[in-house]
Order: structure tokens, then C-alpha cells, then sequence
């Protein structure tokens, strides 16, 4: 699951929506793409009701599954 933040709705993105999505099982990855700055920030599942974050400014992002490795410059690309 991809979600863009958009300045009108960046908190109810970051807050109900999030904890929403969280809750399915069936989401396995959660990505935010910040439009303000480069910034994308990474949940994923661990064991049991775990939720790993992780926050990428620069460098890549790797999605093992489904073995996808995407350059923050290029999401940002214009």
C-alpha cells in the first residue's frame, strides 16, 4: 500500500487512516511518500501485532517481497 500525503488531508493520513490500514492483516507494507520533502517512510509487518518503521531521507528502499528496489531520487523524479 502506497499512500501521498497531501497538505489538506496530512493528518488525518497520518493518524486514522494509517491505524485503519494497519489494522488488516492483509497489508503487509506500508509506504508514505511525503510531497513536501523527499522523505519516505516504511511499516512492515513483523511477528505478531509488531509494526516496523523506518524512515528513508536518502538511498534506496528494498520491498523482499516481492524483491523490489526502488532510489528515493527516482520516486522524486520529476
Amino acid at each position: 500500500m502506497v499512500e501521498v500525503l497531501a497538505p489538506p488531508t496530512h493528518y488525518i493520513d497520518l493518524s486514522a487512516k494509517l491505524a485503519g490500514y494497519l489494522r488488516l492483516p492483509s497489508i503487509a507494507r506500508y509506504l508514505i511518500v511525503g510531497q513536501e520533502r523527499p522523505r519516505i517512510v516504511h511499516r512492515t509487518r513483523a511477528t505478531g501485532d509488531t509494526i516496523l518503521a523506518r524512515i528513508i531521507n536518502e538511498g534506496s528502499i528494498q520491498l523482499d517481497p516481492p524483491r523490489i528496489e526502488n532510489r528515493q531520487n527516482d520516486v522524486y523524479a520529476a
